[in-house]
């Protein structure tokens, strides 16, 4: 089968913050954006910011590379753990 890429657009959160997730998940980090883990490949862009009226908040876009399957259940495993509502 090929490969499948999708890429998240996170705000709110640090880039460290999913760097530390992938690793935790047995990812290996081999340079500064790429992370090898069992069957799939992450890739986060630098830290941006966006400013929504006088808020800024930090923008990363994460990457998933690998079978479609494997794919859809990093992503949906990755929403799940990012997951959150405002209040």
């Amino acid at each position: 089968m090929g490969v499948t890429i999708q890429t998240l657009e996170m705000r709110g959160l640090k880039r460290e913050v999913f760097l530390d997730y992938f690793l935790d998940l047995g990812g290996a980090l081999i340079d500064g954006e790429q992370i090898h883990g069992p069957g799939w490949e992450v890739r986060l862009s630098t830290e941006q910011a966006i400013t929504l009226g006088s808020i800024t908040l930090p923008v990363v876009h994460v990457t998933f590379l690998a079978e479609k399957e494997i794919v859809l259940e990093r992503i949906q495993a990755f929403r799940m753990r990012f997951l959150s509502a405002g209040g």
